[in-house]
Parts: structure tokens; sequence; C-alpha cells
């Protein structure tokens, strides 16, 4: 019912903005009937412009006062919709959302940066593609969950990808070392 009447009320506008726009064809009408005709066509033509506008506008304003205002709804639903998403957000920032293991290890960075130094690659090339899909598997899960990547700032999303990073550290290494190869 609600969108037959929004429709009713965007026909009943358009009348009125035809209405204004016909103020171009009858003004000159208007005018040359003052020219050529009597004073009874002058006044015909008015009336009938009259009317249209005044139809037009008693339209519009009938189906407006029908239309309910959901601004409201529209305010709680989106109150709703924030909690719901900082409540994620704040989740997918502690290390134990990412890791079964109560304890996540600690990652020893110096072991690591030589054991990829070892294997030919380049150590910060390789953290940075791994941070890089750390934070693409963060967005992802945002995502799964409802919640637009746009609407979380890019520190929120590092942060959960720091904390998501030691847990998942060896998958993200390896791909970051075929995606480094692919290049």
């Amino acid at each position: 019912m609600k969108r037959v009447l929004q429709r009713c009320a965007e026909l009943s506008l358009a009348l009125m903005m035809c209405a204004k726009a016909s103020i171009v064809v009858f003004v000159p009408l208007l005018l040359l009937s003052e020219l050529f005709l009597g004073r009874s066509s002058i006044h015909a033509i008015e009336n009938v412009f009259a009317g249209f506008l005044l139809f037009a506008i008693i339209i519009y304003l009938t189906f407006c006062w029908f239309l309910s205002d959901d601004s409201e709804m529209r305010e709680r639903i989106r109150a709703e919709r924030e909690a719901r998403d900082a409540t994620l957000i704040e989740a997918i920032q502690q290390p134990g959302y990412w890791s079964k293991e109560l304890q996540v290890p600690e990652l020893d960075r110096e072991a690591l940066f030589v054991t990829l130094k070892a294997q030919g690659y380049n150590p910060p090339h390789v953290m940075t593609t791994a941070h890089f899909l750390a934070k693409r598997i963060v967005k992802n899960e945002l995502r799964s969950h409802g919640v637009s990547s746009y609407h979380v700032e890019p520190a929120v999303v590092s942060a959960a990808a720091r904390a998501m990073f030691p847990s998942r550290a060896e998958e993200l290494i390896a791909e970051a070392k075929i995606w480094l190869d692919r290049q």
C-alpha cells in the first residue's frame, strides 16, 4: 500500500511540475487570445490553467498526507546495525577470534627473516604481502557478516589483521611467497 501511495505522490508531483511548465504555454496563449479573441476566452483559459494547477496541488498534498514518516524506524535500524558492526569489529581485533587455541604463539620475527633470506626472498616484501593478504581476509570476514569494509576505518582493519597474523602466519607467508613468485 505504501508503494502505491508513494507512486501516486510522485505522479501528482509530476502533474504539478507539468502545471508549472505549462506556464510557458499558457502565457503566450493568453497574450495571443487577448490580441485576437474576446475577454471570455481569456477567462476560460485562465480558469483551465488555475484548475489544472489546483488539481495537481490537491492530489499531491492528499497523497503526501497518507505517506508515513518512517525516519524513526530507519534511524533505529541504522543504530542497531552500527551496534552490531561495532561488536563484530571489536571481536575481530582480538587474537582469540582467529585461533582455536587459547594461547596464540608469539612470532619470532628474527628467525623468520633469516629463514626467508636463506630461501632467497626479500623478507620485507614477503611480510608486506602477507599483511596485505591478512587485511584481505579481514575484509572478507567483515563482508561475510554483512559489514561493508568501506564503512570501517583502515586502521581498524589493520589492527584486526595484526591480531590475526600470528595465528595464521605460516599460511599467510606461504601464500605471500606464491604471490611474489608469480611476479
